[in-house]
């Protein structure tokens, strides 16, 4: 598995077991998610970097759950900081 960048399925995940999705990278800037493929974890361990958030629903239900979450949002901004960090 050598996903580098992930997204938060926000309509999967529940409290702090967040369902990550890899993007794959063919060519950019095209890019698909790999449905299927999905992974859960907490918000301090996602398994790469997360560069976005999605749901099923659109980005009104986007929104909401980023309004509803910062303390899960902020916690995966520092795990995406401290990977960075490591570089």
């Amino acid at each position: 598995m050598g996903w580098q960048e992930w997204a938060i399925d926000a309509g999967l995940s529940r409290g702090e077991a967040l369902c990550y999705v890899p993007i794959e990278r063919a060519g950019e800037p095209a890019e698909k998610l790999v449905l299927g493929m999905n992974m859960i974890n907490d918000p301090d361990n996602p398994p790469g970097r997360v560069v976005a958030i999605i749901h099923l629903d659109g980005n009104a239900a986007v929104q909401k759950w980023c309004d509803d979450n910062p303390a899960i949002l902020a916690r995966v901004k520092a795990a995406n900081e401290k990977r960075e960090a490591r570089k």
